[in-house]
């Protein structure tokens, strides 16, 4: 067996060539790095506006979009109009009317399963993959009602209707929504004790972050939610407008959702103000935020 000594200026030679090795893995890897589709909840109207303005794609309205109440013909209407939009409708949120009460006395579970089900149905043949379940109005709990019977019915319907989620290929996302809007499932962490609970593949939990600033819920609960995690929203914390360069940072937030390994959608949900936002600003910045997270 023989070898050499190597001169000092082969080491560095050598040193110099495996840096650059290093070097490009690296670089591949950050190219590599998940970026998040962003979209906008937005009318179908504005799907071009939308997409010259950088958007990926709109989050729509389910009792507009599938008219879940409605004659098939209606919804093939609706259907129709999707396949020449600018940017394609890849979620819907407004899952439940408000006047659907799924707990408390009055709570009907037939008729919401009734209409879930078409929801569901008609989403899985639009193509649309992602539902979101917030209905802060159908799942409030009424005063004097016991809140462990409702969180018993909640849970009762959410099992009854996964099966047909996961039947039309739809996953539908549980989005806890602050104390303003309803008193039921206020947080990420009390909304992934609910999907444990459900057990369902088709049933997952949505983490939108102006819900969480409201509520001052911390970014380690997506940490602990983890990859229960399907979808998430942001709007601006107090005024709830779209996100714009100097206003809320939610930086430490998706830095929690890389941390998990995030793969899902990212929406805007929020309002515009006139010679306040801009969407080609609003979605600009919020791919920034992303990227430096």
């Amino acid at each position: 067996m023989s070898s050499r000594i190597v001169s000092r200026r082969e080491f560095l030679q050598r040193m110099a060539v495996a840096g650059a090795g290093v070097a490009l893995l690296r670089g591949a890897a950050a190219a590599d790095e998940f970026k998040p589709l962003v979209g906008v909840c937005k009318s179908n109207k504005d799907a071009a506006d939308m997409k010259a303005a950088g958007f990926d794609f709109l989050e729509g309205n389910v009792g507009g979009l599938f008219v879940p109440d409605k004659p098939e013909a209606d919804f093939e209407k609706n259907l129709a109009q999707l396949k020449g939009l600018a940017i394609p409708v890849l979620a819907v949120n407004g899952f439940l009317p408000s006047s659907m009460k799924i707990v408390g006395p009055d709570a009907k579970p037939d008729a919401a399963a009734t209409y879930a089900e078409s929801a569901l149905r008609r989403a899985g043949v639009a193509n649309i993959k992602t539902i979101v379940f917030g209905s802060g109005g159908a799942r409030k709990i009424p005063d004097g009602f016991d809140a462990a019977k409702a969180r018993e019915q909640f849970i009762a319907f959410a099992k009854r209707i996964a099966p047909a989620a996961a039947k039309a290929g739809v996953t539908l996302v549980l989005e806890p929504l602050n104390r303003k809007e309803t008193n039921f499932i206020n947080s990420v962490t009390e909304g992934a004790a609910i999907v444990d609970a459900v057990a369902q593949p088709a049933f997952k939990l949505h983490a939108d972050i102006y819900h969480m600033l409201q509520e001052d819920e911390q970014p380690d609960a997506i940490t602990k939610a983890g990859a229960r995690i399907l979808h998430v929203h942001v709007a601006q914390k107090g005024t709830r407008i779209a996100p714009m360069p100097g206003g809320t940072d939610f930086r430490p937030y998706f830095k929690a959702l890389k941390g998990i390994g995030y793969r899902g959608l990212l929406s805007l949900e929020c309002g515009w103000k006139k010679g306040e936002t801009d969407p080609a600003k609003a979605c600009a910045f919020i791919r920034e935020q992303w990227a430096v997270a």
